[in-house]
Order: structure tokens, then sequence, then C-alpha cells
């Protein structure tokens, strides 16, 4: 079971000071009107955690997701990973995996959309920088930052992109 330690500074993807609990990041684009912030609680109900010496796996476990700050989206999906794993910087072309995000935006509204997205679409890969500044396999024990331009996946909509940059602290 994954419990969050703590994140925060999304704000600047270099940010490294971890003063809250949970997992913070920032998204920007059109579905959105604007940034939106979203904060993971920290706890074991929340984030699933994998960690090897061949690869890493953080993903949203929780069916009902979490709300934006400003309570106005849903957040229904996080997938980030790398192979192989380790402390270091990856990238869309040195071993980023996975970075996959999936929203209700407007949620309760009549503008409800759904929005999923990832770094690589239609065979294309966009730019993503996942820093693992912590990779503790001993204590089970990942921390580090990104920043993503993700394309969206929605059949209608593959001409959008988005900005995400965040931070996260996970212990299993």
């Amino acid at each position: 079971m994954a419990t969050l330690l703590g994140c925060a500074g999304f704000a600047s993807a270099g940010a490294t000071g971890i003063d809250k609990e949970g997992l913070r990041f920032t998204i920007d684009g059109p579905a959105f009107g604007g940034p939106v912030s979203f904060v993971v609680p920290g706890g074991g109900d929340h984030l699933r955690l994998y960690m090897s010496d061949r690869m890493f796996s953080l993903m949203l476990k929780q069916q009902r997701g979490v709300r934006s700050e400003d309570g106005k989206h849903l957040l229904k999906t996080v997938v980030l990973g790398t192979e192989p794993a380790g402390a270091g910087e990856f990238t869309e072309s040195s071993s980023v995996s996975e970075f996959t995000l999936g929203f209700v935006a407007h949620e309760g509204t009549p503008q409800s959309e759904n929005v999923s997205m990832s770094f690589r679409s239609k065979g294309i890969k966009q730019p993503v920088r996942l820093v693992v500044k912590r990779y503790d396999l001993k204590n089970s024990v990942t921390s580090g930052h990104f920043n993503a331009r993700l394309r969206r996946s929605n059949s209608k909509s593959r001409d959008q992109f988005y900005e995400a940059n965040g931070e996260y602290l996970v212990k299993n």
C-alpha cells in the first residue's frame, strides 16, 4: 500500500521544496479554460506504487477520482512510469514508458466532458521530462518532479495539447 509523504512547489517543475502531503500538479489546456491544480491526498487509498530495478510505476487507484483545488474538475487517471527505473532524468526518448492523465472537465455541468491525454499519441511522442530525485528500493521511497506536453487522446480532439508540471513523494 502506497503512502504519500508530501510535495509542493508545483509551479515550477524544478521546485524542490516539499512541505505538503500528496502528489501535486498543475495542468493547462483548452478543456479547462486556464491552469488547474490537483492535490492527491496522502495515504495508501490514493496511489499505487510499483518499484523494482527494472520498472517504476505510479498510478491513481481511487475509482471516485480526486477533485481539482477549485472543485470544477475531476482527476480520474494518473499513470507515470519508467523502464528501467532508478534516480535520474527520463524523457520521451530515454526510458519514460508511460505518462497518461484522465479527467472529467467541468464535472457535473452541461459542459462536462471526458478528457484523456498521453505523451504518446498516433505513434508520435510529445516532450516529457520526469526527474526522479530519490529512488530508494530498500525503503520503498521515491520522489521527483515532472513537466510534460501531452496530446489529448480522445478521438474528436486529438489536436489539443496540454502542459502539466508537478512533484511527488511516495512511500510504499
